[in-house]
């Protein structure tokens, strides 16, 4: 009887022993999984190659320009990415696209309704308006011709139900 209990006692800690094993490979493979789909993107400035890597922040170069939603009754969500006068404030990016704008792109594509292309094929940012100083705001509306460097912390991610003009970028400031 002794070597029967033996016997399963061993054959429940080789059990164990390959239940870690696995665990632990699988784990590492989470990890390395995240860490290969990591863009450089998001540790570049994206549009000045020569910048140094700074994490989260990224820079997008475009010119201003507007969409009015001057829509009545509009839910808070809305009230909270549009201005007092149902105008939400952007930035078109025109060709050739960085890999973060390239992701949004991607985006799009997948049918997310924050982000939109123009027109012209170029890509809409939202602005994040309320963030933005009164001068810079002088500033980046005069860029409807010239474009503007505008310098962004990005946002976690987040869930569903954001307003038309919800930014996923925080605004930092603008790059001369």
């Amino acid at each position: 009887m002794n070597k029967v209990y033996i016997a399963y006692i061993i054959v429940i800690v080789i059990i164990m022993g390959l239940f870690v094993v696995i665990f632990n490979h699988i784990t590492l493979n989470e990890v390395e999984e995240h860490t290969t789909n990591t863009h450089d993107s998001d540790f570049i400035n994206i549009d000045d190659e020569k910048s140094k890597p700074i994490s989260g922040l990224v820079v997008f170069t475009g010119t201003y320009t507007i969409i009015d939603y001057n829509v009545p009754d509009r839910d808070f969500e809305y009230s909270k990415s549009i201005d007092e006068n149902g105008i939400c404030h952007m930035i078109e990016i025109k060709e050739p696209f960085g890999e973060e704008v390239l992701s949004i792109v991607d985006r799009i594509k997948r049918g997310n309704g924050v982000y939109s292309l123009s027109e012209t094929g170029g890509v809409l940012l939202n602005l994040p308006w309320h963030e933005i100083p009164e001068k810079d705001k002088a500033v980046i509306q005069s860029s409807v011709v010239d474009p503007i460097s505008l310098q962004f912390q990005k946002k976690p991610v987040g869930g569903h139900g954001v307003g038309a003009c919800y930014s996923s970028y925080e605004y930092i400031g603008i790059i001369e």
